[in-house]
């Protein structure tokens, strides 16, 4: 994890979840992949990804986060130097 952000829901105090305590709170982040499984195909190490945690399974303000591909975009600044390539190519 690069960085993590309370939102609007973490500033209430109101839960959409009942989660167990202790745990690790935080549900959006921003960083970089560290290792990608066997089986990833979307994302490689190095790739800079914006994310949220699965609903049940809260825990961005940790230092790292397995299992998330289905929950990750390319960071924004990525996703454009993505888009202008692609342009370029047209």
């Amino acid at each position: 994890m690069k960085a993590a952000v309370l939102t609007h829901y973490d500033k209430r105090g109101k839960a959409v979840v009942h989660y167990k305590t202790p745990l690790v709170m935080g549900n959006k982040f921003s960083g970089v992949v560290e290792k990608a499984g066997r089986n990833a195909y979307r994302f490689k190490k190095e790739d800079r990804v914006y994310g949220r945690m699965p609903l049940k399974n809260i825990g961005a303000f940790a230092e790292y986060a397995a299992g998330l591909g289905l929950h990750l975009i390319p960071e924004l600044t990525d996703l454009l130097s993505a888009m202008d390539n692609e342009q370029q190519q047209i």
